[in-house]
């Protein structure tokens, strides 16, 4: 990463080398126990942060989302998510649910349960045969849209009910 700044004299910009990404051999190492029976068996493929609750949830191409609790760096919940790899993941901060997209043409909606810390299937979204890649969430006045983006380039636009406390 770069941050510009102007010379002292004339016109010409400067650049300054501010951070740099890791290099092949250095390894990004979760906070958590490298022994874990609950890690994941395949490549993790997304994250997402429910910043509210403290959650951090990792979804991977082994059809599953699991959800750790940062303060504790301890494992909370894992949901057997999708029927293919999971390519994408949304959480919406208003309402505690989590958005889940995968390769299997499915989007999946999860509410967090108060007090417990598991989730629950509460919808889902299989509108298209091919991967969805990346979901968003536009919220309104009075509605929330998931838009969609499929592996075959086709973009949605879907209406999700969306309860705000």
């Amino acid at each position: 990463m770069w941050t510009i700044a102007s010379a002292t004299s004339g016109d010409r910009l400067r650049s300054k080398k501010v951070a740099t990404l890791p290099s092949k051999t250095s390894t990004f190492v979760l906070p958590f126990h490298t022994n874990c029976p609950k890690q994941h068996k395949d490549t993790i493929s997304w994250i997402a942060l429910h910043y509210v609750h403290g959650l951090f949830y990792t979804g991977s191409w082994y059809q599953t989302v699991k959800a750790w609790r940062l303060s504790e760096k301890a494992f909370v919940d894992s949901l057997v998510a999708h029927e293919g790899q999971v390519k994408a993941m949304l959480v919406n901060q208003l309402d505690d649910c989590l958005f889940t997209a995968s390769t299997d043409g499915a989007v999946k909606l999860w509410w967090l349960v108060y007090g417990d810390s598991s989730h629950t299937l509460t919808m889902v979204l299989r509108f298209q045969s091919s991967p969805v890649n990346a979901v968003a969430l536009s919220h309104t006045k009075d509605t929330c849209m998931l838009p969609v983006l499929g592996d075959d380039l086709s973009a949605r636009h879907l209406p999700v009910s969306c309860r705000r406390d």
